[in-house]
């Protein structure tokens, strides 16, 4: 997982190596910024999920992926 992410990474520095508009540089950045945050979530998301599981009944967890998941697809 970790070396997928580091070469998607790179890949996007890459891409957009040529940029010297300021404004687009900017743009660029909050976009990254972004990203990172979507990536924290998903990571404090799946660690909840683990912690969840190990304390509650499968049920219970089961009903909440559910709830969890058509939330997602309502957004």
């Amino acid at each position: 997982m970790v070396p997928h992410f580091l070469f998607r990474c790179k890949a996007a520095f890459q891409k957009n190596k040529n940029v010297t508009d300021p404004a687009e540089i900017e743009i660029l950045i909050g976009r990254g910024e972004f990203v990172l945050k979507e990536i924290e979530a998903l990571y404090q998301l799946r660690k909840y999920r683990a912690m969840k599981a190990r304390y509650y009944d499968k049920d219970e967890v089961g009903d909440f992926n559910k709830r969890l998941e058509e939330l997602v697809k309502n957004l």
